[in-house]
């Protein structure tokens, strides 16, 4: 995404929403970390790298569901994986397929039936 907006993104930096179409703000600490503000008012937590030569927009969560200094936790978490070349959405992918729904009742159940 081609824009040179950067702002030291706190709780108490207040960003108006553009006009019309979306408004991207990078973070001046977290590399690749932003937020992303629309004309209706929504506000999204992004991370924007590259990932193996490629770019990849990975949304992170909506304000005010997920505040900005757990966004770039968050971020920053993902940034890791991502200096090796890894995706962080698959290991989320990867992650969620390991146990199915079933699997996970059923060790529920298991447990408190012993009880």
């Amino acid at each position: 995404m081609a824009s040179t907006e950067r702002l030291n993104l706190t709780q108490a930096v207040a960003l108006r929403p553009p006009e019309s179409g979306r408004r991207i703000v990078y973070d001046a600490r977290t590399p690749g970390f932003a937020v992303r503000l629309t004309a209706n008012g929504a506000r999204s937590f992004l991370l924007d790298r590259k990932i193996n030569g490629r770019p990849h927009i990975t949304t992170l969560g909506h304000w005010p569901a997920l505040g900005v200094e757990q966004a770039r936790k968050l971020a920053t978490e993902y940034n890791g994986p991502i200096a090796r070349g890894v995706n962080p959405q698959e290991l989320k992918r990867r992650d969620r397929e390991q146990i199915t729904l079933g699997e996970l009742f059923q060790g529920y159940l298991e447990g408190h039936l012993k009880s």
